[in-house]
Formats: C-alpha cells, structure tokens, sequence
C-alpha cells in the first residue's frame, strides 16, 4: 500500500538508468501495488508534480502536452493504448483492454477518451492530439456526417471532454507514425485478461552466432537492459 505511482513509474517502457534496473529486479516478484487514498488520475498528478523541474507558480508559460491515441480490434478482443507526452520530455504510456466488445472504429474512439480523461486528471489545459483513424478526425472535424447513433455518441462525448481544454486540437497522422501507441494498443486487445503480466524490454547488443573463416561458431551473445 502506498500512495506514491511506484506501478507506473517502474513499468513505464521510457525508464533508464537505475529505475531501468529496479524494474527489471522487481520484475522477478509478485508484487501488486494498491493506492492508500488516491484516485488514479490524482496519483499520476502528484507523480506530475514531483517531477517538475520548475514550480508551475513561477513558469510563465502552460506547459503543453502532446497526446498519440490507437484502438485495436481483434478476434482476442479489443484495446487501446495512449502516450502524453510535455515539453519537457516527460512521458506517461498507457495500455487498456476494453472489457467489452468493440469494432475498430469504437476501440478509437475509446482510446481518444481515454486520453483525454488522463490529461483532464493531470491538470493538462493544453493539448495537441494524434489520431490516425480517418473517421475519428474528419467527424470531429465535421468533414464526415455522424449517421450513426454510437458514432454520434461517441462523437458527443469527446466534444464534452474538450470544453475542458483552454486550448485544444485534434490532427490525423499516418499510421506509420503512430507506431508506439500501435503496439500498446494491440499488446492490450491480444492480452489475455485473466493474466497480469510485467514484459522487461533488454537488448541483445550484438549477433548470438559469428561465422569466421574456419567455420567455428560463437554464442556468447550478450544482453543488455534497454532504456
């Protein structure tokens, strides 16, 4: 029990260094982490803070966020998965499976949600979103009709959450550029949720076999924790 983000700081795919380590030996047990008091968003809010470089009462300028979104659907299930990202550099990435079922065009819009929710519950005023769903964007956007009644729905949801923005904006990118948020959203909807599960991310830093003139084979390949 605690009421520090211990769970997200440590499983976060974008830790170094001594966290990077920590991680992958904690990794070993069967650790669950409760929150004391805190709700979800407000413990990844404290974990915001607590990692400022500047006191927010002396910046000038609010602080903008970035947000990359991605449903997946599949015969497993669905998921989402979501990246914000500040200027400066801090990063929080999440993966959800959806405990319902969904199509392709639903999982988005889910994950959009989902995003915008987690950055209302850090205090984010500013954002920037990354879809690269079409029908998301063009119907935010008003270039598609909503004839759909859970088309409209969702639709409607999603502008409510806006209003809560003093600046927002929402762009549709290439789904090549949207990889990342891709794999967290496909590790989700392919997962089995029954199972909790911790995936350490190493290197291997160099080939496992080495094929020199005489013939011989090497494999000594080392493994390296990634950052």
């Amino acid at each position: 029990m605690t009421s520090q983000p211990l769970r997200t700081i440590l499983h976060s795919p974008s830790q170094s260094g001594r966290l990077a380590k920590w991680a992958i030996e904690l990794s070993e047990y069967d650790i669950e982490y409760r929150p004391r008091t805190a709700a979800k968003a407000q413990v990844l809010a404290d974990f915001i803070i607590e990692l400022a470089v500047e006191n927010s009462n002396t910046s000038s300028s609010t602080p903008k966020w970035t947000l990359h979104v991605d449903g997946a659907s599949s015969r497993q299930g669905s998921g989402v998965g979501l990246r914000l990202t500040s200027s400066e550099g801090e990063t929080i990435e999440q993966s959800y499976r959806l405990g319902f079922n969904a199509s392709n065009n639903e999982a988005e819009y889910e994950a959009l949600i989902a995003g915008l929710k987690l950055a209302i519950g850090l205090g984010i005023r500013e954002l920037s979103a990354f879809s690269d769903s079409q029908l998301v964007a063009s119907q935010f956007h008003g270039e598609y009709d909503t004839r759909d009644e859970r088309m409209k729905a969702y639709l409607q949801v999603v502008r409510d959450l806006v209003k809560q923005f003093d600046k927002f904006e929402l762009t549709r990118i290439p789904r090549g550029e949207n990889t990342s948020v891709d794999a967290l959203a496909a590790l989700a909807s392919t997962s089995d949720p029954l199972i909790k599960r911790i995936i350490p991310v190493e290197g291997i830093s160099s080939p496992c076999i080495n094929i020199p003139s005489k013939g011989t084979y090497r494999t000594d390949c080392k493994q390296q924790p990634q950052p």
